[in-house]
């Protein structure tokens, strides 16, 4: 929203772009397997390395002043439970792999590998750019940008170059993750009714079990962008 002028609490583009993006991992993800993980190995150099570099640059540039960190005011039990289960949404990506084991190679070996390194990348990532935010912001001022803390950290120091950087960044991993995700949850969905854990309709389409509930995980996932905003959406998912 920020290339918009706006907020993600005053206009109707949000939930119009979430739909919007739902349809576009559809159909990547009705092009096939080889396609899917070509873009995914290509987003995440970029995300990865663009946040990585974006962040070290905007800590150097302060000369590593940290004005959010420290303790500015007692927090209540209520809000580190809720700290606890976003936290836990955060680092929750790594069950995109296991959800997609039938579609690694070796997966005895890799799956478990493959945990670790996303973990352990996450854990830097997110490191790095909490160091980069606290770099520029207060804690009140990280309150209030909220979803894009990153992108006003920025705006000091690069001006509206930042700002674009970073929802340039925060776009390649919102598709990114959407499309992974969509893959695994679809493939596990299928693999569960293939079990016959899940009851099945075909409602008429043609095409394969793990096409059908590719349609469904998509129609699914854009009915509740259309009916909750994107806090109820992670409170949501944080719950489950």
């Amino acid at each position: 929203m920020q290339l918009f002028g706006g907020n993600e609490s005053d206009s109707f583009l949000v939930p119009m772009l979430g739909v919007g993006l739902l349809v576009t991992a559809f159909v990547i993800n009705i092009l096939g397997n080889r396609f899917i993980g070509t873009m995914s190995m290509v987003n995440a150099i970029i995300k990865i390395g663009g946040v990585i570099i974006f962040a070290t640059v905007r800590l150097w540039v302060s000369g590593f002043a940290l004005k959010g960190f420290g303790v500015s005011e007692q927090s209540t039990a209520g809000n580190f439970l809720a700290a606890t289960a976003l936290a836990l949404l955060a680092y929750k990506g790594f069950t995109t792999i296991t959800n997609s084991g039938a579609e690694i190679m070796n997966p005895k070996k890799n799956i478990g590998r493959s945990i670790i390194l996303s973990l352990t990348i996450c854990a830097v990532v997110y490191f790095v750019v909490a160091m980069a935010v606290a770099s520029s912001l207060t804690v009140s001022e990280i309150v209030k940008a909220r979803g894009f803390a990153l992108a006003e950290a920025a705006r000091p120091a690069l001006g509206t170059f930042g700002t674009y950087f970073t929802v340039g960044l925060a776009i390649v991993a919102t598709v990114s993750g959407l499309i992974a995700s969509t893959f695994a949850v679809s493939r596990m969905l299928a693999m569960l009714t293939e079990m016959n854990l899940v009851p099945h309709s075909h409602f008429g389409m043609p095409g394969t079990i793990q096409q059908h509930t590719l349609v469904c995980t998509v129609v699914f996932a854009i009915t509740l962008t259309l009916l909750f905003d994107l806090s109820r959406i992670a409170s949501l998912g944080a719950i489950l």
